[in-house]
């Protein structure tokens, strides 16, 4: 996983790496959860916008987390 998010985030690297050490640490947290909840709202709210509102696709084949992040907001 860390060469994938090597090879397709390097700009995101650092907060990857720390988000996977603190997995590690406790993978049954509560924190996990609301992690997991908060992406898929984040994604279904980036899938509206594109499919339905017909903004612009390419920000996602760029890979750029923030651009993803304020098209979600």
């Amino acid at each position: 996983m860390a060469e994938y998010i090597r090879e397709h985030y390097p700009n995101s690297q650092w907060m990857m790496s720390l988000l996977l050490k603190m997995y590690d640490l406790n993978q049954n947290s509560y924190m996990w959860s609301l992690v997991y909840k908060l992406a898929v709202y984040l994604m279904k709210r980036v899938s509206n916008k594109i499919n339905i509102q017909g903004y612009d696709a390419s920000k996602l084949h760029d890979r750029n987390l923030a651009a993803m992040l304020r098209m979600a907001l």
